[in-house]
């Protein structure tokens, strides 16, 4: 099902504000894991910086991909109508 602008701008939307969010996490737990002594518990919160990275990489990836769909709305929407 092909999905209109407006519903495609939200969900670019969604995923800009959900990149940010996990650049955030993964920023807190790596400054976190830079405060802690503990060789585990720094483990443990670089292993948690990973996954948001990894989080991270997903919603990049779905975010792309709606953008493109919007430049192809947007194009098509522009485009004249080919004629007899």
């Amino acid at each position: 099902m092909k999905k209109k602008s407006a519903e495609l701008d939200k969900i670019a939307e969604i995923y800009a504000i959900a990149r940010r969010r996990e650049q955030a996490s993964i920023d807190f737990y790596r400054e976190s894991a830079a405060r802690v002594e503990s060789a585990a518990e720094k483990k443990f919160l670089l292993d948690l910086a990973d996954l948001e990275l990894d989080h991270l990489q997903v919603i990049k990836d779905k975010y792309e991909d709606v953008r493109r769909q919007i430049l192809e709305k947007r194009r098509s929407a522009t485009k004249p109508e080919a004629g007899p």
